[in-house]
């Protein structure tokens, strides 16, 4: 797996280890449009990115749900508003 790219896994079995290393900081040029992506070290409030961001969804337990913040361990589908450089 590559840093900055999005994945989708089909998974038989309900739990998995991945191991990798965290990301503490850094900077992705994100098109308008729907995007996937992960987090950070740290968790990240919407009201840090807002003026580009118009939903943010998790798929957890088989169901999607709108979310306010980005945590980390987790992957999210977000709506940009616009092209956009952000500093994680």
């Amino acid at each position: 797996m590559e840093s900055g790219i999005g994945y989708w896994a089909l998974l038989k079995e309900q739990t998995h280890d991945i191991s990798g290393h965290s990301m503490i900081e850094t900077s992705v040029n994100y098109n308008q449009g729907w995007q996937m992506l992960g987090s950070m070290k740290k968790k990240v409030s919407r009201s840090m990115i807002e003026d580009y961001v118009e939903a943010i969804y998790l798929f957890d337990n088989g169901a999607y749900s709108s979310v306010s913040q980005i945590m980390q361990g987790k992957g999210y589908w977000i709506k940009f508003n616009q092209d956009c450089w952000i500093f994680w």
